[in-house]
């Protein structure tokens, strides 16, 4: 009997034992469960967050085109507050109605901000979220057959403000060099997209030419034309002609006082910046050339954009002013022009010194010679002539220390520093640097400044 009781004891406590692991694992288990279901929730949560953050930017986004940043201001701030203020931070976006160009929103007519892709989304905490991505801009062109005209890169911040998701910053980088192929012409001021198949192309310049009603030949201008890399003399294609027009000629063609051409029609403006019209000629393929369809089809897209050349107008220190800033697009390495005297009949002096400088080739601006010559004790003389044209655009311009200018900017200085003995001396006092810079097809003095201190 007393065998069978230890027996029975020895049984009751094997099974408290497992009544006891069983209940541990079951509470193993059941924490476990509620850790991966808490997890789950909360990986849940983060997904809502994130995709409400998307949302947010790329419905903001979609907002962009509606935002003129040309806009004067009083409608400006209308306007951000109208399309933004859903989706920005009432602190930037006032902080974007007093510094427009720090906003995203349509800077031209085309092309113009379409989308937001959104690359990344990382948390920076549970009421912030950094956000980068890029700003898509399209023309007629690629909203008919897709593609993108330029990209942008943004990298911004999403917060939590009074129970909403606001953006909170935005700071924009550069723009990515699209796919597409660009002329660009720094010395007008504009750019020209053109199409992958026309990689390679060559620029042609020639010149329009206009006339009073019955009359003579009163006023020229520059025609470039794009040409595409397949044409031949054997088998021509459709140029792309640009007539480049100043604000008074094409004032005075509007008018009626300046004929171009033999049609009946005047040139039709593809864009213009504060100093230039560029125009497309009537009728310029009225022959049909091969291509002229694919050229029709490339103006329909607004392929011109227009930059603005006023950087030399900027209140700035004239030694500010830099070589790299005023890039030329391209060196003209074709035949060389003999100098046109008749352009500039003072030159005659100089005739031979001109000549033989001309002869020389291209040292400044593209296609332009600077030619040099002493005129005495601390003087020098300088010619400028277009080598294409044989023009003679400056003569005699005087200098104490020489010049210096390169062959692929359009800046020139006379007198500068690098050329200054140290110490100069009171004797120089009265001598200046001079800032030139070559402008449709004029030289312009923009900015001057004394030698030595006054």
């Amino acid at each position: 009997m007393s065998a069978t009781f230890h027996h029975c004891l020895k049984l009751n406590k094997l099974m408290d034992r497992k009544f006891v692991l069983i209940i541990l694992v079951a509470t193993v288990i059941s924490g476990v469960g509620f850790y991966i279901l808490d997890s789950q929730k909360s990986e849940e949560a983060e997904e809502q967050k994130e995709v409400a953050v998307r949302n947010l930017v790329e419905s903001f986004g979609e907002q962009l085109e509606k935002v003129s940043l040309q806009a004067p201001e009083e409608q400006l701030r209308e306007s951000l507050q109208e399309h933004y203020s859903d989706f920005v931070a009432p602190e930037l976006l006032e902080n974007w109605a007093e510094n427009p160009l720090q906003s995203p929103g349509r800077l031209t007519s085309s092309p113009w901000p379409e989308r937001i892709e959104v690359d990344s989304i990382e948390k920076r905490n549970a009421t912030s979220y950094r956000v980068s991505g890029r700003i898509i801009e399209i023309t007629s062109v690629e909203k008919t057959e897709s593609g993108v005209a330029a990209e942008r890169d943004f990298d911004l911040v999403v917060e939590k403000i009074n129970g909403n998701w606001l953006i909170a910053n935005v700071s924009l980088g550069d723009y990515i060099e699209p796919d597409s192929i660009v002329y660009h012409n720094t010395e007008y001021g504009f750019s020209f997209r053109l199409p992958d198949s026309w990689e390679n192309y060559s620029i042609i310049v020639d010149n329009w030419e206009g006339r009073e009603p019955g009359g003579p030949i009163v006023e020229r201008g520059p025609l470039i034309k794009i040409r595409h890399p397949a044409w031949t003399s054997e088998n021509p294609r459709q140029d792309i002609p640009i007539m480049v027009f100043t604000l008074s000629q094409w004032k005075d063609m509007q008018g009626g006082d300046l004929h171009i051409g033999a049609a009946p029609i005047n040139p039709s403006e593809l864009g213009r910046n504060e100093e230039y019209v560029f125009a497309l000629p009537a009728r310029y393929n009225y022959a049909f050339p091969l291509g002229w369809q694919e050229v029709e089809e490339i103006l329909r897209g607004d392929p011109l954009t227009t930059e603005e050349l006023g950087k030399e107008n900027e209140k700035r220190l004239c030694g500010a002013f830099d070589f790299n800033e005023f890039p030329v697009g391209e060196i003209y390495e074709g035949e060389i022009s003999e100098p046109d005297f008749e352009t500039n009949q003072a030159a005659l002096t100089f005739r031979t010194r001109i000549r033989e400088g001309v002869r020389e080739g291209t040292n400044f601006a593209g296609h332009y010679t600077v030619i040099e010559w002493g005129c005495g004790t601390g003087c020098q003389a300088h010619a400028v002539v277009d080598v294409k044209t044989g023009k003679i655009v400056s003569f005699g311009l005087p200098s104490v220390w020489g010049a210096d200018y390169k062959i692929d900017s359009f800046l020139l200085v006379l007198n500068p520093y690098q050329n200054l003995p140290v110490p100069a001396g009171s004797y120089y006092e009265e001598t200046k640097t001079s800032y030139y810079l070559m402008r449709g097809g004029e030289l312009r003095l923009v900015c001057q400044e004394p030698l030595v201190g006054e």
